[in-house]
């Protein structure tokens, strides 16, 4: 007795489910990012905030691309919740075939001394992005092993 595979629908079918799994670690990466970057506290700066500072403009430039950088001038835009940023990645996300480099950047000037530490001693940094990065693949690790 013998049985016949399809291999080409069976590899068809791996691939979309592997892009389902790379595309919801691109969604947990950027929506830890977003989340682990600190809102303005301008009482924990090592400088004065500009008079004209309004907080969450480095949580609000975090955009994301498929096969270029999205953006390299910062955005003049505040999200100290992160929602709008958020569902902004995961619209970009959500249609990424795996097979371009998935880019999650941010032009925020001071996004760099803000990551370093140099910038402000709020709880997240330093190294907020690496710490984000690290938990947005343990999310989906823990998802991964609810999978029979």
């Amino acid at each position: 007795m013998s049985k016949e595979f399809d291999v080409d629908e069976i590899m068809g079918q791996l691939e979309k489910e592997l892009q389902v799994v790379l595309r919801e670690v691109g969604v947990r990466v950027a929506s830890a990012v977003i989340l682990f970057t600190p809102i303005g506290r301008p009482d924990l700066w090592l400088s004065p905030p500009p008079r004209d500072y309004q907080p969450g403009t480095a949580r609000g430039n975090w955009r994301a691309g498929i096969g270029r950088v999205p953006t390299t001038q910062e955005i003049d835009v505040q999200d100290p919740a992160g929602a709008n940023t958020i569902s902004l990645a995961q619209a970009v996300i959500r249609t990424w075939d795996g097979k371009r480099d998935l880019y999650i950047s941010n032009a925020a000037d001071h996004i760099v001394p803000l990551d370093d530490g140099t910038a402000s001693r709020q709880t997240n940094g330093p190294g907020f992005v690496a710490k984000a990065v690290k938990a947005g693949i343990a999310a989906v690790n823990r998802v991964a092993q609810e999978v029979p």
